[in-house]
This record gives structure tokens, C-alpha cells and sequence, in this order.
């Protein structure tokens, strides 16, 4: 669907294999699905340190306790070369998508998370926008970083993703199958 300056067009999707519509489970249960899964401990002591540093750095009123409303906005950035090829949406539209979802939210302090190295090209653009990007590796440091660097991508991704949980709201791009 396009996108103009002046309108926006919603298109819904078919809801995608393996999904189930949320209209269906409470509240309580949507909030919470997420954390059924227990990672690995190495995995959830680097997202609280990043999720502390969030707090401390940058004033942000998140906790260990879950969702936090008007705490920030967390940002999945698929552009990897499997994407493109996939025909996934390119950098510029995701990344207008993100920064608008962000904007609509009310949330200026964007953690973005993203397995192309583009998140340092979201970072500037952001600048224009008033809007604070940082990653995980922006929030830890010393022998934290070096832990995180030794991690497998999948291991790194498990701290995004327990970070991500505490997003007050999250939007990525999602592919059908």
C-alpha cells in the first residue's frame, strides 16, 4: 500500500501461520506471554545491566517489573542482506515506519535492535527527529561488552529481546510465511 504525505493507508494482512488473534486471550495474558520462556541467566544479567543503564542514562522509569508505559519505544530494524533478498521493506521504509510509530506513541528514547549494522544510519537519522536511539551495546560497557561480544548472534538476540519485553510499545516488520 502507499503512503502519501497527507494520508496514510492501513492495508490488514491475513493473520500469518502459527498466529492466533489476541481479541480472543485478556489482557494479563497478552501483556505476558512474552516471559513464559526463562533464558539463560548470562542472557537476562546483561538486559537488566542495559535496562539499568537505560534508567540511569537517560532518566527512563523502567524497572524489572515489566511494561512500563511512557518509558520507550522499542524498534526491530530487519534490513539484513536475507531480508532484502526475501523482499522484505527496505531501510527507508522501515525506518519511517519506526520513527512515526515512535512519534505517534510519544516516546523519544528509541532502543533499536538490528542484525545489519544499520542501526548506527537510524541513530542520524533519528538526530533530525529529536529522537534518542541507543542499542546494547550503547548501554553496557567493559567486561558486560565484552561478555556480549563473545555471545553467539542468536545469545545477543536473547538480550534484545528481554530488553524489548520492557518496551512500553514495540514495532518491528513481520514477513508471512
Amino acid at each position: 500500500a502507499a503512503t502519501t504525505t497527507s494520508t496514510t493507508t492501513v492495508v490488514e494482512l491475513a493473520t500469518p501461520l502459527f498466529n492466533f488473534p489476541l481479541r480472543y486471550d485478556t489482557r494479563p495474558f497478552t501483556d505476558n506471554f512474552g516471559r513464559i520462556l526463562q533464558f539463560a541467566a548470562p542472557q537476562r544479567r546483561l538486559a537488566a545491566t542495559a535496562l539499568y543503564a537505560l534508567r540511569t542514562k537517560y532518566n527512563v522509569p523502567v524497572g524489572p517489573w515489566g511494561i512500563t508505559p511512557h518509558a520507550f519505544f522499542g524498534a526491530h530494524l530487519r534490513v539484513a542482506a536475507d531480508a532484502k533478498k526475501a523482499g522484505w521493506p527496505g531501510y527507508e521504509a522501515q525506518a519511517g515506519f519506526l520513527f512515526k510509530a515512535a512519534r505517534a506513541a510519544g516516546l523519544g528514547i528509541v532502543y533499536v535492535t538490528s542484525e545489519s549494522g544499520m542501526a548506527g544510519a537510524f541513530r542520524e537519522d533519528a538526530k533530525a527527529r529529536d529522537v534518542v536511539v541507543v542499542t546494547k551495546e550503547d548501554l553496557l560497557a567493559g567486561e558486560d561488552l565484552e561478555e556480549l561480544n563473545a555471545m553467539t548472534w542468536d545469545q545477543r538476540g536473547l538480550v534484545d529481546y528481554e530488553v524489548l519485553l520492557r518496551s512500553s510499545v514495540f514495532a518491528g516488520i513481520e514477513m508471512r510465511v
